[in-house]
């Protein structure tokens, strides 16, 4: 699990929801997220796809494809190589997408767990 990574996009810690733009970032953190994503060392990244969209809006990060589904996985991917950049619904999503979250959760655990890992490498 040492080589699995959530991205925090902001450089401070916030609470509850936020409406957040690209204005907001923080560019040496960005370039801080840029090189962990693509540390030698980095098997899986998780992504929720608001942060995703706001990620793309920065020249950092503008290369990041929509995320799509691939064979053999559960979360859709915005990255297929090395690291494997995976796309899940925000931890705070609840109601009708509840079910979905949970499956992702579950799908998630597998990989750190390293049941998928083998795809990482």
């Amino acid at each position: 699990a040492s080589r699995i990574s959530f991205i925090e996009l902001l450089h401070l810690p916030t609470t509850g929801r936020n409406d957040l733009k690209s204005s907001d970032l923080d560019k040496n953190h960005l370039q801080y997220i840029h090189k962990a994503i693509f540390s030698e060392h980095t098997k899986a990244v998780f992504i929720s796809d608001a942060v995703f969209k706001l990620m793309k809006k920065t020249s950092i990060f503008s290369w990041m494809n929509d995320a799509k589904q691939i064979e053999g996985h559960t979360l859709k991917v915005f990255h297929e190589k090395k690291p494997l950049i995976y796309k899940h619904l925000h931890f705070s999503t609840y109601g009708k997408f509840q079910a979905q979250k949970e499956e992702e959760i579950k799908a998630i655990h597998n990989i750190i767990l390293g049941s998928n890992i083998s795809d990482l490498t």
